[in-house]
């Protein structure tokens, strides 16, 4: 069997004898996964965030490496809904205190000289 120079044995069982087949197949997939995420260092975490901050804003996502080893993949963030507590129906409550009664001005009158103690 001819064996290509810097090849030694085959990759895998079941590839041709030289193991090209799987090693094109395994860049191909490592090429596949670089193109769609973005890597940085940590020092560029540290150093040049407004760089990483762009990429993040533009949706890509970025893995963190340290001695070119992955530690963190970050993420654009989901933004959050805030939602507004239900505000209570003042007109039913009103409805529900006073009923139909409609005031007369000595009534107002007399309610707020009793409120303010004023005789």
């Amino acid at each position: 069997v001819r064996r290509l120079p810097g090849v030694v044995r085959p990759l895998a069982t079941g590839c041709d004898p030289f193991g090209i087949n799987l090693v094109l197949d395994s860049v191909t997939k490592l090429c596949a996964t670089l193109s769609a995420m973005k890597t940085a260092t940590i020092r560029d975490l540290r150093y040049d965030f407004a760089k990483l901050e762009g990429w993040l804003r533009s949706g890509e996502e970025i893995q963190i490496t340290k001695h070119n080893k992955p530690v963190a993949t970050l993420l654009k963030a989901k933004p959050v809904k805030k939602t507004l507590p239900p505000q209570p129906d003042y007109e039913a409550r009103l409805k529900r205190i006073w009923g139909d009664r409609v005031f007369s001005a000595e009534e107002v009158e007399e309610m707020r000289a009793f409120e303010t103690g004023e005789p």
